[in-house]
């Protein structure tokens, strides 16, 4: 895979999405996987863990930082108890156990993603007989290449049972042509290395969205209101809107599933996914948005979907809850700075309502153009006036209001 995007300047960082991924390879030397990690020291793994899944899944989309590869990374506590609930795809993600003391609870949690389809890999602290319990659990040991070391001896010296088990050994820290074929000959499966692959960056613009402090408000409700208001919040939101479909996208790409509508892929994740999520991207503290002008385009996405709406409900042919989505993606380009095109590429969106973001297509394409000419000035054409630009005057100054109002709720502090 390429990295697209340029990287992002200490100027941008604010506005960027980084992760950074170390290239694994199999015995012949082709991609096996990335390992995810970001570019920076992290408070706690539990923030790193976050901030690596809130990046990837929903700034970057996991299909552009992996493809169809694996993706490891690291696990928090809370993550090996929620990948499941999250939504993650089980047999492309493989949950690294960070070192630490093991105990009841712990093995617990691996086991539950385990049972879940999720890979699970130890590092070579593992192979102490404190930790045997662990081990017995974990799909993937991963083992510093050094000469001499106690983790690399007894790795080699338990290749056989490891093996036997299923487990896949990983030699990390290849630095030389020797080195790997040393790695060969003692039975390793996998690699990563300097010698192999620089670490590289995979970068993107965040979508800016509200302060997360709306969120959390949506968040302080129970029950079925909890997911009503965490649904509204992000109907109305597009930056939140982008981020929910990209983690809709990593949910769903295995199943090839596509989604009519935000409400739809919201649908389809399920309230405990949407509130997990919803969770995260809370306390990493997505970035907001800062500046007027994306908070001037935030309020036209309002106003365009409105409209889109309310034109929806009239026409035959025409699905509100699309018309709407499309009015509310349809300013992204300005906000992230990348056509349509690229962006809805991203996206398990269907091919109905990609056709009305990328080219005004379909029945909701109609009204989303029609919009767009209104915003334009165009009020008549040769064949007078037609019906949908008169049909928006009729509602467009409601529609305002009601984007104004909107927004007006929205706590941008």
């Amino acid at each position: 895979m390429s990295n697209d995007a340029a990287p992002c300047t200490y100027q941008q960082a604010a506005d960027c999405a980084v992760v950074w991924r170390q290239p694994v390879f199999d015995r012949g030397q082709r991609l096996a996987g990335y390992e995810l990690r970001l570019d920076a020291h992290t408070e706690s793994a539990e923030r790193e863990a976050g901030d690596v899944l809130t990046t990837v899944c929903g700034d970057l989309g996991l299909r552009r930082v992996v493809g169809d590869r694996r993706a490891y990374i690291t696990a928090s506590p809370q993550l090996l108890a929620e990948a499941a609930v999250l939504q993650l795809p089980a047999k492309q993600v493989v949950l690294q156990i960070p070192e630490q003391p093991v105990d009841a609870q712990l093995l617990a949690a691996v086991r539950h993603a385990g049972g879940e389809g999720f890979g699970v890999a130890v590092g070579g602290w593992a192979l102490d007989p404190a930790a045997e319990a662990l081990l017995e659990l974990a799909t993937t040991i991963k083992v510093d290449f050094d000469f001499g070391t106690l983790d690399l001896v007894r790795a080699v010296a338990r290749r056989d049972e490891l093996h036997a088990r299923g487990a896949t050994l990983i030699a990390s820290r290849v630095q030389t042509r020797g080195e790997l074929e040393e790695c060969r000959r003692l039975g390793f499966d996998a690699f990563q290395g300097e010698f192999l692959a620089q670490p590289a960056s995979i970068a993107g613009k965040r979508t800016p969205t509200v302060r997360m402090a709306a969120l959390a408000e949506a968040l302080n409700a129970t029950g079925q209101t909890a997911f009503e208001q965490l649904e509204r919040l992000i109907c109305r939101d597009v930056g939140l809107a982008h981020r929910f479909l990209r983690l809709a996208d990593s949910a769903l790409y295995a199943r090839r599933a596509r989604v009519r509508s935000i409400r739809d892929a919201l649908a389809r994740l399920g309230a405990d996914a949407v509130r997990r999520w919803a969770l995260m991207l809370t306390l990493v503290g997505v970035t907001d948005t800062s500046s007027q002008a994306a908070r001037v385009l935030l309020g036209v996405g309002l106003h365009r979907a409105r409209v889109c709406e309310l034109l929806a409900r009239q026409e035959l042919n025409a699905d509100p809850d699309r018309a709407f989505t499309a009015g509310l993606l349809s300013v992204l380009p300005g906000l992230v700075d990348r056509p349509m095109d690229e962006l809805v590429a991203e996206l398990p969106v269907d091919d109905r309502l990609a056709s009305a973001l990328i080219d005004h297509l379909g029945a909701e394409g109609r009204l989303l153009a029609a919009m767009i000419a209104y915003e334009d000035g165009q009020r008549a054409s040769a064949d007078g006036f037609p019906p949908l630009l008169a049909a928006i005057t009729r509602i467009y100054a409601q529609s305002l209001l009601w984007a104004d109002d909107t927004a007006g709720g929205i706590d941008w502090r």
